[in-house]
């Protein structure tokens, strides 16, 4: 799990102050989980506490207007989703400006299925 966060850090992402207000957020210190709950989901929020990276949920049945208002607002610089959800993630990317790094699973993706 360590190794997790170490890979978010990394690529860029740093730990949150102790004391903060989501208005005066504005470093590269959060993590969005857009996933259903799966052993990744576990996976990346402990990793991301290990170093002290905040994460944020967004319910894997919202639709994509809710994850950029959730990536806009809580000014999130990755995600994990599901590997259904990158094509759709990227095509929306320009509308979530923070938003540096896309990490997916494969949780219930068939071995022979082709996802674009």
């Amino acid at each position: 799990m360590s190794g997790f966060g170490s890979a978010l850090v990394n690529h860029g992402l740093v730990a949150a102050k102790a004391t903060t207000d989501l208005k005066e957020l504005k470093t590269p210190c959060s993590l969005a989980i857009f996933e259903n709950t799966c052993a990744e989901w576990q996976i990346a929020a402990q990793g991301a506490f290990t170093q002290s990276i905040i994460v944020t949920t967004i319910y894997a049945t919202l639709g994509m207007d809710a994850v950029i208002d959730s990536v806009k607002d809580c000014n999130i610089a990755a995600i994990l989703c599901n590997r259904r959800s990158v094509e759709k993630l990227c095509k929306e990317s320009r509308n979530m400006p923070s938003l540096n790094l896309i990490i997916y699973s494969n949780d219930m993706v068939g071995v022979d299925e082709t996802v674009s």
